[in-house]
């Protein structure tokens, strides 16, 4: 087959025009055709829809025609006496056939004023006489179809015009022009005597009547069914046009209703003419469209013959060079010729681009030479694919594949190199995704020799080959990264010692629970503690220490296993976590709990040592109410700090009760720190009596805390709160400051009354009391509220004292020195014996109000607080009993030579104001006095 490709380009170039210019006359005379034809169409419609409206206004004239002789009939006296006075021979004289024929009517009706029959006559055109009127037709006259509603709106008038109604009924399927007139005496000053209808059918005088009138062939159609096409009954019927036309290369028909007198449709009024212009003008087209062919052929031809004898040859000796150029034969340049066109001047560029790339093909021949040298020699591994086979690859690929040689990988499918394991196709599908998304910088699995996967971070460059798509494959080997990277992750989410995992990683595989969690979805998690696990730390070493935690572990481990899917994780030295994402009920983590401790009390072998170790567990069971894993977590503390109180079996679960108090635990932690930093935890002071005189002696200051949402919160729970964020140190020296200023205050009052000053005590926590800036602050406090140093008492704990006796006796005596007396507080309650309290510089010993309580026991109870009372007789240790809160614990207390007394009996604690205005009042009493 003849392609355009292989004609030399002379001959394709006419050719090219001369289609151009055939298509251009072809679009030309198909425009012309399609508009002036579609004007003929118009004109000839708009004559044929002319012609159906002149055969209406025919029929309409005919009917006015009538309707006037009917008037000249209806105003005769014989038609009044008829209807008014009654005439036998009226039908023999006025109603023959004869006189039908000269009315061109085809039949005739009299009705009386009331609307009822009188007279009537129809013509028996085919017996040429006249009838009878039949009661069938009669009653079709009369029907609402017919007549009836005129006649009806007539007889409701009074006085009605003496005019006829004219319209088309349909009797019995015929179209006729009726008219119905009152009839009236010939002088037209009578009443309205009746009626009279005349009637005459279209058919038998349309269109034959009127055939030299009529410009086409005209037709008058019934309404039948199926007596119109479809398409032009819906545009008459139910679009409700005007005309609906029919269109074809012989004719054209168009179509219109012919109304009734209800506006009805009453026949169909049909014009048919011969479309000669239509004719006519497709055959001057078609001879106007042959000469323009010709006349367009001939152009072409003359245009061919002068391109190929101007151009053809010129054109061809440029082809056969350029052919040489594209086949890379340098040897011989192009001919030239004498003439300074177009050709000349490209004949020429490419004579200078054949000079010049002979001169640079030696050269690049060079460069690839090295090119390849230095690509086979890289140290960087690398390899080129086409058609996803190794086109080429250099030594370095291989080696870090482990092959012998580069010669080893050519050839090979890249999908060979691809997969990493069980589904290939999926992997090299994945592989050819990223590189028609252009995505060349990614890392995968190579596979090498034997199958062993090398890690590599690929580096791909498309280039060219042969016209078609290669890629140059660049591989870095990341393994040692890669091992890097898993020793971080290591890092990262397991315990270094027990390879569980950490709370970084519990963190992040119970976030996703917690956002996930419904209405029916409970976890659990499960606090364990090892209790006595510092003790064993201390004692025993580190080395015996990670025995313990790496042998607990292994034991978790084979516990919680039989769980189902659950998290065990290590988040402190001695803390561990069993996260349960789902419970199928609220017993399982309990059991679990349980069994966990039956374990964990089994005696440890390690490193020949037996060690047995208890366990607190604290059971967290959740659900929504949990939004965070920190709210999880500080839940399971705070019911860690529970079972930690219990005795037996030491297992919290966290409560819903405990929940509410967890949730003001935190609020008061959130709020203690600004509540001490705002002053708003302020001293209450609680008055030291005599048991001699009852006179107050001193006073104890002790901290109190009104929230201003919560209200008043006790010391027993934000004292400790204090002491774990290391906030008691700041309170402490705020109740210092406050408490000195009160006692100052008060004693130059009492000095205005010349009586003497008093002392307060003030309590100090260990931490407080090891503080290395105490002896500085006590100095500053000191000075700043000018107190006098023996009017100030600190008091200290036991406790404090026995856990560092050596450091605990030079931070004393450091204190003394100042001039600051020291109590010790609680007296009785902790490990105190005479021998060892003779060490301690001590003033004042209080005696905690339990052994108060236990006076109330009997001899028995009274006997012990006897000893303790003796004990600091023998130091010469004044005492203060605290918590006396009843008479009769005052006269025993009184009676076993206490010498002052401290509780409810006599004050409760008393804000500085309430102690200010006490004792200006016992002022104003004794001077009254």
């Amino acid at each position: 087959m003849l392609s355009l490709k292989n004609i030399k380009l002379s001959t394709r170039t006419a050719l090219l025009f001369g289609s151009g210019l055939l298509m251009i006359l072809g679009m030309s005379i198909l425009l012309t055709r399609f508009f002036f034809l579609h004007e003929i169409n118009a004109l000839e419609l708009k004559a044929t829809i002319a012609a159906n409206r002149q055969a209406q206004q025919t029929i309409q004239i005919k009917l006015d025609d009538m309707a006037r002789r009917s008037g000249d009939w209806a105003f005769w006296d014989e038609t009044f006496e008829l209807l008014t006075l009654g005439d036998a021979d009226y039908y023999e004289r006025n109603l023959n056939a004869d006189s039908l024929k000269i009315n061109d009517v085809d039949l005739m009706v009299f009705l009386s004023r009331n609307g009822d029959y009188v007279e009537g006559a129809q013509l028996n055109a085919t017996a040429d006489r006249s009838d009878p009127l039949s009661p069938a037709l009669l009653t079709e006259l009369l029907s609402a179809q017919g007549m009836g509603p005129s006649l009806q709106q007539l007889l409701k008038t009074p006085q009605p015009v003496l005019k006829s109604v004219a319209g088309i009924i349909s009797l019995r399927g015929n179209p006729m022009l009726t008219t119905l007139t009152p009839v009236t005496a010939g002088n037209m000053s009578s009443d309205v005597g009746g009626w009279m209808i005349w009637a005459k059918s279209i058919h038998h005088f349309f269109p034959q009547r009127y055939e030299t009138v009529l410009q086409h062939d005209t037709q008058l159609l019934s309404i039948m069914p199926g007596a119109l096409p479809q398409t032009i009954a819906d545009a008459l019927f139910r679009q409700k046009l005007s005309y609906a036309e029919q269109l074809s290369d012989e004719q054209i028909t168009v179509f219109s209703i012919l109304p009734d007198l209800h506006q009805q449709p009453a026949a169909i009024l049909k014009i048919t003419a011969p479309r000669e212009y239509y004719q006519s003008s497709k055959s001057a087209l078609l001879l106007l469209a042959i000469f323009c062919l010709l006349g367009g052929i001939l152009i072409s031809l003359l245009f061919f013959r002068e391109l190929r004898r101007s151009l053809g040859t010129r054109l061809h000796i440029l082809e056969e060079g350029l052919k040489r150029l594209a086949q890379n034969d340098y040897t011989q340049p192009l001919r030239q010729d004498d003439a300074q066109d177009e050709i000349s001047m490209i004949s020429r560029v490419v004579n200078n681009l054949l000079t010049t790339k002979l001169e640079t093909h030696d050269a690049l021949e060079e460069v690839e030479n090295k090119l390849q040298a230095v690509y086979e020699n890289a140290r960087q591994p690398m390899l080129i694919t086409h058609e996803k086979r190794v086109l080429s690859a250099n030594q370095a690929a291989a080696t870090m594949l482990g092959y012998d040689s580069m010669g080893d990988l050519i050839g090979r499918h890249l999908d060979n190199l691809l997969y990493t394991a069980g589904t290939p196709s999926a992997d090299c599908a994945r592989f050819y995704q990223q590189i028609a998304a252009k995505e060349y910088n990614f890392e995968w699995n190579i596979a090498g020799h034997s199958g062993r996967l090398v890690p590599c971070e690929l580096h791909i460059t498309p280039i060219d080959h042969q016209g078609r798509q290669a890629l140059l494959i660049s591989m870095n080997d990341i393994s040692e990264r890669r091992l890097q990277e898993t020793k971080i992750r290591q890092l990262v989410f397991n315990d270094s010692l027990t390879g569980l995992s950490n709370r970084y990683a519990l963190i992040q595989r119970m976030q996703p629970v917690l956002k996930q969690l419904t209405d029916n979805h409970r976890f659990a998690l499960l606090y364990i503690n090892l209790t006595r696990f510092r003790a064993i730390n201390d004692t025993f070493g580190h080395e015996i220490g990670d025995g313990v935690i790496k042998t607990i572990a292994l034991r978790l481990e084979q516990e919680y296993a039989a769980s189902g899917p659950a998290t065990l994780a290590r988040i402190g030295g001695d803390e561990f976590v069993i996260f349960i994402p789902q419970i199928a009920t609220v017993y399982q983590p309990v059991r679990l709990s349980h069994k966990i401790q039956h374990r964990l009390l089994q005696p440890l072998i390690i490193d020949g040592v037996s060690l047995e170790i208890s366990t607190t567990i604290s059971v967290i069971i959740g659900g929504k109410e949990y939004k965070t894993v920190e709210d999880v977590l500080r839940c399971a503390d705070f019911a860690m700090s529970k079972a930690s109180k219990k005795q037996s079996k030491r297992i919290q679960v966290f409560s819903h009760r405990m929940y509410q108090e967890a949730l003001e635990t935190l609020a008061i932690q959130r709020d203690l720190p600004s509540a001490i930093r705002n002053g708003q935890i302020k001293p209450v002071f609680q008055p030291i009596v005599c048991c001699d005189s009852g006179e107050i002696v001193g006073f104890e200051a002790l901290a109190r805390w009104q929230h201003k949402e919560r209200g008043a919160i006790s010391p027993c729970r934000f004292i400790p709160m204090a002491e774990e964020s290391n906030l008691i140190v700041e309170l402490g020296e705020q109740v210092l400051t406050q408490a000195c200023q009160f006692i100052q205050h008060l004693n130059q009052m009492r000095s205005d009354q010349q009586k003497p000053a008093l002392s307060v005590h003030v309590n100090f926590s260990a931490h407080h009391f090891s503080s290395t800036a105490l002896l500085d602050n006590l100095v500053s406090t000191l000075e700043k509220t000018k107190l006098s140093p023996e009017q100030l008492v600190i008091e200290i704990t036991e406790s404090m004292l026995i856990e560092r006796p050596a450091e605990s006796v030079k931070r004393m005596e450091q204190i003394k020195q100042l001039g600051v007396n020291l109590a010790l507080d609680d007296f009785g309650t902790g490990y105190s014996a005479l021998n060892t309290l003779c060490q301690y510089p001590l003033d004042v010993v209080k005696l905690d109000r339990s052994f108060v309580l236990r006076l109330m026991d009997g001899q028995q109870g009274e006997a012990l607080v006897r000893a303790i009372i003796n004990m600091a007789k023998d130091l010469n240790l004044p005492m203060v009993a605290e918590g006396v809160e009843t008479h009769e614990q005052m006269l025993k207390i009184k009676a076993l030579g206490v010498s002052e007394i401290q509780g409810f009996y006599y004050y409760r604690p008393m804000p500085a104001e309430e102690v200010f205005a006490l004792f200006e009042k016992n002022a104003a009493d004794k001077t009254s006095l």
